[in-house]
């Protein structure tokens, strides 16, 4: 009964849970879905963005129905971005490249919240007077899901050079 957008990110959220169904094994897979690169007319509750933000919402509900509330239990879904946006709109109603994003943890264990500390908006706030400032570091958050979720304990060996401090949203 699970619907997923008809598309490549519907059909490789649909593959993962095939996946995970079958007992194969699988401990980690990667999902991707393009389109977020919205350097003009991204809109807002209307518009291109949250029409994105529609299919990632969409597919996301398919794969937790597809699974079923048992074997979300048992799955991590972590969205991330290789780049955030900048704070303010830009002259093509879009947003620039920027500095730091944010991440979603989706599943079982996840304890929901915001993690790390809100830098602001305020032109002083931000990074270079125009990029929302890092407040977690990467290496923490996949060090929480590889030490909490996957049960890794060698955080030294895949994290080198990182101390890893916990956030404690698992």
């Amino acid at each position: 009964g699970a619907v997923y957008p008809a598309n490549g990110y519907g059909t490789q959220l649909r593959q993962a849970a095939q996946l995970i169904k079958s007992g194969v094994g699988l401990e980690l897979a990667t999902v991707t879905i393009g389109g977020w690169d919205t350097h003009g007319t991204q809109g807002n509750q209307v518009g291109y963005q949250a029409s994105m933000l529609k299919i990632f919402a969409d597919g996301i509900a398919a794969l937790s129905a597809d699974l079923g509330s048992a074997a979300m239990q048992d799955v991590m879904i972590l969205t991330m971005t290789e780049f955030g946006r900048t704070a303010e709109e830009n002259g093509s109603q879009g947003t620039d490249h920027g500095n730091a994003g944010c991440w979603f943890a989706i599943g079982g264990g996840v304890r929901g919240g915001v993690y790390g500390q809100w830098p602001g908006l305020e032109t002083a706030q931000l990074y270079q007077g125009r990029y929302l400032a890092h407040s977690v570091d990467f290496r923490d958050i996949l060090g929480e899901i590889a030490s909490k979720h996957l049960r890794n304990t060698n955080l030294a060996s895949l994290l080198p050079g990182h101390t890893y401090t916990p956030l404690n949203f698992l």
